[in-house]
Order: C-alpha cells, then structure tokens, then sequence
C-alpha cells in the first residue's frame, strides 16, 4: 500500500512539474501610473485628443477643450457651454462632433452639435442636428457623421455644410449607446433594459454604403447591453456592463467579423461594468466602474489584463471615456475629470 502511494506522489509530482513548465511563469497585472489631471467643472464623459489639446464632452458644463503638452500639468484653454447634456466627442479638421442629449423623462432634445476649434480659445457653434431624446456618440467618417442616439436610434448626417448638417438616414435600434465606422460598415453598439436591469445587448453591423438607406447585415448579442465598440482588423471589441440594479457583468468581448452577416465571439475577458475601449497596438484599453484596465489581446481568444489604473481611494468618480495617444491614456473619469495614466515607457 505505502509503495501505491508513493507511485501516486510520484505521477503527480511529474504532471504538476509538466504543467508549470508548459504555461509558464503568470502574468503580473502591472499598476499604471497617473502622471496628471485636470479637474473639470462637471461630469467627464467621453475625450478625444487631436495634436497637443484633449477635448472633453463633460456633461451639462459642455465642451471643455485642455493643453495636454505637458502631461503633468494640462491646463483648460476653452470651452463652449452646451444647453444640454454632452456625452460624445469626436474631433476631425476645424470641428468638434459632440453629441448631447437632454437627460431625464423628457428626452425632448438630443443631437449632433458642430463646433469651430480652429482657434482654441475661443470655440464657436456653428452648427447643430437636433432629432430629439439623447445622443451618446458619434463617429466622424468622410462627409458624414453617424451618431448612436438612444432611444432615436442610429442616425446619419450630411456635414459637408458645417452650419447646415441634415439627417439623410437612419437605422432603428432599441438603446443606442456607441458607433464605430470602419469601410463600408457602421458597427453600433444597443441594449435593453427592464425595471431597472440590464437584460440584454446587441452588435448591429450595418451596411452605409448607400448612407440614405442603411441596412443592417448582422448582429452579435451579449448578455448585458453594449456600451463601447472599437475595431481593429478582422475584429471588434466590444465592452458590455449590467445589470443596472446589481453593477456587475462587464467584459471586453473580441467578435471576429471577417463574415460581416456571421459575426462570431472568439475571446473574453471579464470586469465589472464596463464603459469604453481604445485598441493601440496588441493592447486594449477598458475602461470600467473601478478603473482603466490595459488587456493583452495579442492572442484574441486569451486576452489577458497586464496593467491596471484606480483613481485614488476616496475620489469620487468612474472611468467613462478613453483615448490613447502615445505613451498615454487619457480618461474622462466622470466628477474627477481628465486623468492622465502613462501606459508604456
């Protein structure tokens, strides 16, 4: 019996020795480091940087337009005070995309506002599309601009005109939340909810080639709704949270859609509630109610965290909106505004 035993030690001693060896060492989750911040006047949502300016849409305190040239101390150059709530930003040439929408039960007003930043300091409206209930994002490609708007769900603007855009289509979803456009496709991220949980989201892949007639080619269902969507090659990374009662169920999933009509999950890795996602390089950067998460995603079905941002304890705040620009993230950290975290050497 005692040399029974002494085989088993010994099959088992061989195999665990066999597994250490075939994985390897594990993968420490490194903490990134902030390395400066601008406290904005209200709710930090979502950031977009172009050149040496961050461009914050930061809740009812409007646009907010910051000197990130030297890291550690940004300063606020400008700002353009919106009506309504700004949730997205995205900026191309002369012009500031912000989606805004009137937070609350009347959802009477919600949109696409058109801003002039040639010159910093002094940010000018000159233009809006005004479709009602809440915009959440917008995406900027060519001559249009296509813009997730919640309940009005996916709309196309003409903004070849700056100071006179015009819808010229649109694709019916539940909730829209965010969009991303790469060649012929607009990814846009939905979801549902019911008394007060989060049921269910959903990938459209929708077909703009003929932007006055979108056609939606296929989807892609999470079990919570979709709040950000980034794509990069042959995939999509989408970033789910929920549910709305319980704030857990987030991940980052990694959709291959080479076949647009046949969307297909090959990697996940999940957080707590999460909000956005930037792709750079073999990273993706989510962000989530507890913080930036720096995700390997070099190996798409065994995406991995290696890095990892909390805002100091006691700080009010959750991370929103992510923009990566060289050697750093920038986070739009809801009432604890723009953070900015080093994330490489």
């Amino acid at each position: 019996m005692i040399r029974l035993y002494f085989i088993i030690f010994c099959l088992l001693f061989l195999s665990c020795k066999k597994a250490s060896e075939s994985t390897g060492p594990s993968n420490p989750i490194i903490n990134l480091v902030e390395v400066g911040y601008y406290d904005t006047p209200g709710i930090a949502y979502d950031v977009y940087v172009s050149g040496q300016y961050a461009y914050v849409a930061d809740g009812k305190e409007g646009l907010r337009i910051i000197d990130i040239s030297n890291p550690s101390n940004p300063r606020e150059v400008g700002f353009y005070k919106t009506l309504y709530t700004a949730r997205g930003v995205y900026v191309s040439g002369q012009y500031a995309y912000v989606a805004y929408g009137d937070v609350g039960w009347t959802w009477a007003h919600g949109g696409l506002y058109i801003i002039d930043i040639s010159t910093p300091s002094n940010p000018v409206r000159v233009g809006y599309d005004d479709v009602g209930n809440e915009g959440h994002d917008v995406y900027i490609s060519g001559k249009y601009a296509y813009v997730a708007n919640w309940y009005r769900g996916f709309r196309i603007i003409d903004i070849s005109e700056p100071s006179n855009p015009k819808e010229v289509g649109h694709y019916g979803t539940y909730q829209a939340t965010s969009v991303y456009v790469s060649g012929q496709y607009a990814y846009v991220g939905d979801g549902y909810e019911s008394l007060g949980v989060e049921d269910w989201g959903r990938l459209h892949i929708i077909d703009i080639s003929n932007p006055s007639n979108p056609v939606k080619v296929g989807n892609y269902d999470t079990s919570y709704r979709i709040w950000g969507v980034y794509v990069s090659g042959q995939h999509a990374y989408v970033v789910s949270g929920g549910a709305g009662l319980i704030w857990t169920g987030g991940g980052l999933h990694i959709i291959d859609i080479s076949n647009p009509s046949n969307p297909v999950r090959v990697g996940f890795y999940p957080t707590d509630w999460s909000w956005d996602v930037y792709v750079s390089g073999q990273y993706a950067y989510v962000t989530s109610k507890t913080g930036l998460h720096k995700i390997d995603i070099s190996e798409p079905s065994k995406p991995k965290e290696v890095g990892y941002y909390r805002i100091p304890y006691g700080t009010p705040g959750e991370a929103y909106g992510v923009y990566v620009s060289g050697q750093y993230a920038y986070v739009a950290y809801g009432e604890a505004g723009l953070r900015i975290i080093k994330i490489s050497d």
